[in-house]
């Protein structure tokens, strides 16, 4: 297909701006249809969908195969901990407290995103 790295920062900076956007707006990722909920769990697009995934590719760019596979080892066991007090947490935090984790979350989200997109831009016309 005669793709690079500063295609996928584009394409994944788009995605990864939707997701935020969305969680931003909303505070939560929605399911367009209600058939796709049995499909794909809702928490599936953020943590294995299409922005993790390109996130990955261009990392393995960037960096060495051993530091890509130690970061994504560390994050699923920081994810496993997490979901597995999500309960406790949410008790901890309440609903305004869980709320404004996820609007930080959103916005660096986006921040990522901007980054993906400008350096892909810029690869693009060698800027």
């Amino acid at each position: 297909f005669g793709l690079n790295i500063a295609d996928l920062k584009i394409a994944g900076g788009v995605l990864l701006f939707i997701m935020a956007v969305e969680i931003l707006m909303r505070g939560e990722m929605t399911v367009a249809r209600r058939e796709d909920v049995g499909v794909v769990p809702l928490g599936c697009p953020l943590l294995v969908g299409p922005g993790a995934i390109t996130t990955v590719l261009m990392m393995m760019k960037i960096y060495n195969f051993y530091a890509v596979a130690l970061g994504t080892l560390v994050c699923f066991g920081l994810i496993w901990l997490i979901l597995l007090f999500a309960e406790q947490l949410y008790r901890v935090l309440g609903r305004n407290g869980a709320m404004l984790i996820t609007k930080i979350a959103g916005i660096i989200i986006a921040a990522i995103s901007v980054n993906f997109i400008t350096t892909g831009i810029k690869a693009i016309f060698k800027l």
